[in-house]
């Protein structure tokens, strides 16, 4: 089976997810620990892994059902390669970081600040795996932006590694 990549901004996921029908969409997701303001107990929560991206079956691709949802920005393109289109096998490495649950709580999720610095050349794991760019920007929540050439991406810190 082929996905494609809809970009959706993180608030509206949901609703688009909800109107394509859940068996369609997939969204990757991680789990982290996190203590909340008002428990004295960390508690394990969802957060996802590559924010604004929604992938979407290809059976869908053709009908455009989508176009007229609130909200999506559109499909991912790569430069003059026009529409990535992803296979299952593909998928695999990103879904096996999705399964990854956390046996205690952390105090930082990611710590990728210390070990790599900004404008380092670095490598992503998962969809993007193999593709190369440089750290251009880190987040406090745990996210990185990194320049592909022709694309930022934002990705979760757990997805970088040094090139």
């Amino acid at each position: 089976m082929r996905w494609f990549i809809l970009r959706v901004p993180s608030l509206k996921v949901d609703s688009v997810i909800s109107r394509l029908g859940e068996d369609h969409c997939w969204r990757p997701m991680e789990k982290l620990w996190t203590k909340p303001a008002r428990k004295r107990k960390p508690v394990q929560v969802d957060r996802p892994l590559i924010p604004g991206w929604l992938f979407v079956q290809e059976e869908l691709y053709p009908r455009y059902v989508w176009q007229d949802f609130d909200g999506i920005h559109g499909l991912l393109k790569f430069g003059s390669l026009g529409t990535i289109f992803v296979e299952d096998e593909e998928l695999d490495g990103l879904r096996s970081a999705c399964d990854y649950v956390p046996d205690t709580p952390q105090g930082q999720p990611d710590a990728l600040s210390d070990v790599i610095a900004i404008g380092t050349a670095v490598k992503l794991r998962g969809i993007l795996f193999g593709r190369s760019g440089v750290l251009t920007q880190y987040f406090s929540d745990g996210y990185a932006n990194v320049d592909l050439g022709n694309m930022q991406v934002k990705v979760a810190n757990r997805l970088i590694s040094r090139a």
